[in-house]
């Protein structure tokens, strides 16, 4: 056993098998911490005690036997590494013995250690008829023949040093440290401390907190540092995975911190309201009707909910089946989160099964969603991904994250393996995860689009990139290192695309050109150029193409002039600058026999091209 864990024990069984007793024997603690509970001398709500034997720290979860107290009885066993059945010899198996192994069994605690408890009130034969009986029960829920039934008094003592040992001994052999998962425990409990604030506590399920910490409560989403920790009595200010602890969070009201829900440090939304899950009644001999509503113990909570089945109208027990949960209020639950099923009334419980999927979409009629709830029964944390994006095409990683409820380095490995295997694409911008399938239709569109606009637009070199905007940009990024497409500043075009004029259009180009050659040193305005030409696209085809050949000068969106005559009009200006020294625009229209429509958008363009520099009403040149 790791040194910084502890194994946390669960006691079950009947009222007044002798739980509390032994425990208290073991541990010298009555986890009987209310006075109802010591009055009438039955466990009512979970009880805690802990020991320290040699080198093991065993926790134990005292849970109440009596029937009307079932509900806490699960609130407190869901985090057990391993459970005792308690059976008192001089009763044998009673109905509650019953249930509660059958809830051990579907949280899928092992090993369950049956204890015969009593043995003072009980002969010898007394004794191996309820040995026989409890090998009988092990085997009627189809576990393991228990190679030892300890037998041990909690009144005189008897077996239990022995029994300790045994406890020891699986618990050396326990592995429990989970780092799967952010740092998070079920809250079992929840009260006020005057002075302090709230305080809620329950079993470090994973991972590491210390003081300081935040921790975010679901479904409630409050958020609070942690105060103060407690393990055992003793405060702390660290605390690691598999130990019991409380937590002072004072900026947390009691009735935002209640039973059931989940306390973690992670920023991950954990709320459901609908979960896709996979469900088995073993012994049930009543049929299942869709949308039957019943119990569920997930956790440390107790919801209602509705069976939406998803094969059928109805399920035959004994059975199983995959289903979807439709709980009629918010809870907090994950993948892979084991629970159990009662029925609504009365109450009894009736079965079992694992969360799959925590946040799908709501499920209608019966066949068809079957396929995808079959691929998220894997438990493989890339086959719940990829099944989800089977269905949904793309999903948000926090999203994804919360639904799976892995640790940061744990998730952002799977992310990483999918990419990388070309089962999922990463849209780092979008922070998503795209199915393989759409980036696939996603370049198909992107060469479609591209080609329609080299056909609509043959003279010109290419399409605006931004035209592109709404496709992922992996997918272009791909694209362009394969050389699919090609990008050259602002435009996109196909790789054996080049832009193309008629013969008329190519006079009509020339003619331009030279229209504007004939103009000398006196700029051209656009509005002149479009009286002449009557076609604003050509005019800007021409104009672009111009400015790309280096055959003409756009000095502003309004003034154009031939290259060959700027070169002309710049060496003469230069000259007159350096003269100057400092100048006007007054000064300017002296030598060269402009407008101030031309002249100053002239400078405003050499001032933008860092030719000349601007201060006040003057200029001077620099270059």
């Amino acid at each position: 056993m790791s040194p910084r864990n502890q194994t946390i024990i669960g006691t079950s069984g009947h009222i007044d098998h002798g739980k509390t007793t032994l425990i208290q024997r073991i541990t010298g603690i009555n986890t009987d911490r209310w006075e109802e509970e010591q009055r009438r001398g039955i466990t009512i709500d979970i009880g805690f005690a802990h020991l320290q034997h040699d080198d093991v720290t065993l926790s134990f979860i005292d849970v109440p036997g009596h029937k009307d107290f079932v509900t806490n009885m699960l609130a407190g066993i869901h985090s057990v590494d391993f459970g005792i059945l308690v059976i008192a010899a001089d009763e044998s198996v009673m109905p509650q013995t019953r249930e509660h192994l059958a809830i051990l069994t579907l949280l899928g605690i092992r090993p369950i250690i049956p204890v015969m408890t009593k043995i003072d009130l009980a002969d010898n034969d007394l004794r191996e008829l309820t040995e026989l009986e409890i090998r009988e029960l092990f085997a009627e829920m189809e576990l393991p023949e228990p190679d030892i039934v300890p037998a041990v008094s909690g009144t005189t003592g008897e077996g239990v040093t022995e029994l300790l040992d045994t406890l020891c001994a699986i618990a050396r052999d326990v592995r429990n440290f989970e780092d799967r998962r952010p740092a998070f425990l079920h809250v079992d409990r929840s009260f006020t401390m005057r002075g302090h604030g709230t305080v809620i506590t329950g079993t470090l399920m994973s991972g590491n907190l210390k003081t300081g910490d935040r921790i975010t409560l679901y479904p409630s989403q409050r958020t609070s540092p942690i105060k103060k920790i407690n393990n055992h009595g003793k405060e702390t200010t660290a605390v690691a995975a598999r130990k019991r602890v409380a937590l002072n969070l004072p900026q947390v009201d009691r009735e935002q911190a209640e039973r059931g829900m989940i306390a973690t440090t992670a920023s991950l939304d954990l709320t459901s309201r609908f979960a896709d899950a996979a469900i088995r009644f073993p012994f049930e001999n009543h049929p299942i009707d869709d949308l039957t509503r019943v119990r569920i113990s997930i956790g440390s909570e107790d919801v209602v909910a509705r069976i939406k089945l998803v094969e059928s109208n109805q399920l035959e027990t004994p059975g199983e089946a995959l289903c979807q949960l439709r709980f009629e209020r918010e809870i907090a639950c994950f993948n892979q989160q084991p629970f159990v099923i009662r029925s609504y009334s009365p109450v009894r419980t009736i079965g079992g099964g694992t969360i799959l999927d925590p946040r799908p979409r709501k499920r209608r009629g019966y066949g068809g969603d079957l396929a995808i709830l079959q691929r998220k029964t894997e438990t493989d944390d890339a086959a719940c991904i990829l099944a989800i994006l089977d269905e949904e095409r793309s999903v948000d990683l926090a999203d994804a994250q919360g639904r799976l409820f892995l640790s940061e380095p744990v998730f952002g490995q799977l992310v990483d393996k999918l990419t990388k295997n070309g089962q999922a694409i990463l849209l780092e911008r979008q922070k998503q995860l795209l199915h393989p399938d759409d980036a696939q239709q996603s370049e198909e569109r992107v060469l479609e689009t591209i080609a329609a606009f080299h056909h609509s637009h043959h003279r010109k070199a290419g399409m605006p990139a931004s035209a592109l905007k709404g496709i992922p940009d992996p997918v272009l990024k791909a694209m362009e290192s394969d050389g699919r497409i090609i990008r050259e500043g602002k435009i996109v075009r196909l790789p054996d695309f080049q832009s193309s004029y008629t013969p008329a259009e190519e006079t009509a180009f020339q003619q331009l050109v030279n229209r504007l050659k004939q103009e000398d040193r006196t700029p051209t305005l656009l509005t002149a150029l479009e009286r002449e030409l009557q076609d604003p696209e050509l005019l800007k085809d021409f104009i672009d193409r111009g400015v790309a050949e280096g055959l003409l000068i756009r000095i502003s969106t309004d003034v154009y002039m031939h290259a060959a005559c700027w070169q002309s009009f710049l060496e003469e200006f230069r000259s007159f600058a350096a003269e100057a020294g400092q100048f006007e625009i007054q000064d300017i229209k002296g030598r060269f026999p402009l407008s101030r429509k031309y002249l100053i958008p002239i400078m405003e363009y050499l001032d933008g091209a860092g030719i000349t520099a601007k201060s006040g009403n003057t200029r001077k040149l620099i270059q």
